[in-house]
């Protein structure tokens, strides 16, 4: 998982916290970042030098990079978080349920997923 914050965001990260605390947990209880939302996007894609070695796996291999960007208030994007995952190793499923949204049926998604 790499991490990418604002400057003014990450010089406030202690590197010490990082070991034994959720990065998640520390923008939000310790540096009181009101996080709201969160867009992701999934995607088969071949793994890179850097990204097979630490996986694994040979170059080229197929992964599952994951690519979040997370929210504060005001719709202000302030985290960007790309994870790469063995596809031989994790899945990504979503349970789609039939929901009925002003007169018209729409699709509620619960996203389910595992190691």
């Amino acid at each position: 998982t790499l991490n990418y914050l604002p400057l003014a965001i990450g010089t406030r990260v202690r590197e010490k916290d990082l070991y034994t605390v959720p990065l998640l947990r520390i923008l939000q209880d310790d540096l009181k970042i009101p996080i709201v939302r969160a867009y992701e996007t999934v995607e088969a894609s071949p793994a890179d030098p850097d990204i097979a070695q630490r996986l694994g796996i040979s170059v080229l291999h197929p992964v599952m990079h994951m690519k979040r960007v997370m929210y504060t208030t005001k719709d202000r994007p302030f985290e960007l978080v790309e994870t790469y995952y063995r596809a031989d190793k994790y899945h990504y499923s979503v349970n789609l349920v039939r929901v009925k949204r002003q007169g018209k049926w729409t699709w509620r998604t619960e996203v389910e997923t595992s190691e």
